[in-house]
């Protein structure tokens, strides 16, 4: 009950705007990323374990958790404890993905003027957020080198992984051609 609690205050920052454009560094997100129970129909299972492993076991249960930009991992430690205390409830953190600053942004940084002049020449605005998700960019950042993401996924709302993610296809050739535009603009004028 503490977990959906949790889960359900956080679900309300994400939708506290009517944007449709959220920013998922904003909140903190809890999910089970599976369940299986029982072994036959009609027979009431005496355990249940949830499967996929990403981040937090408790006991027998297994959470997907993204932090918040502003939640700390010592957050999560105080707030996994708080939820485990006084219920013979224990805790372990299975799997961890190493903290890494973002990259700078803004206009001392060339792929950002870069991009911005695309974008401004297509009269389509830059909305800016961080996704806490792991990307192969972390695996650039470590090394000290920055990295971007972008995705030109305008008017669309955002259901990463989602059951019923998708995206319409006028929408894709639009990010095919600003792509286009982008990579001829790197590639003749540098990171200047």
């Amino acid at each position: 009950m503490k977990v959906s609690n949790f889960r359900d205050a956080q679900m309300k920052l994400l939708y506290s705007s009517d944007d449709i454009i959220r920013d998922c560094g904003c909140f903190t997100s809890v999910n089970i990323n599976g369940l299986r129970a029982g072994v036959q129909y009609n027979v009431i299972p005496d355990q249940a374990e949830a499967r996929k492993v990403y981040w937090i076991r408790l006991t027998d249960l297994e959470l997907d958790i993204r932090l918040a930009r502003d939640h700390g991992e010592d957050g999560l430690v105080k707030l996994l404890e708080d939820w485990t205390k006084g219920d013979g409830l224990s805790c372990t953190i299975e799997r961890k993905t190493m903290l890494i600053d973002a990259s700078p942004w803004g206009p001392t940084v060339p792929f950002y003027n870069n991009l911005k002049e695309v974008l401004n020449g297509r009269k389509i605005n830059m909305h800016q957020a961080v996704f806490p998700g792991a990307t192969d960019s972390r695996h650039i950042r470590i090394k000290g080198i920055h990295a971007y993401g972008f995705t030109p996924f305008r008017n669309t709302l955002i259901l990463l992984h989602d059951h019923d993610e998708y995206l319409n296809s006028q929408i894709f050739l639009e990010g095919v051609a600003i792509y286009t535009d982008l990579l001829a603009k790197l590639t003749s004028e540098g990171m200047n």
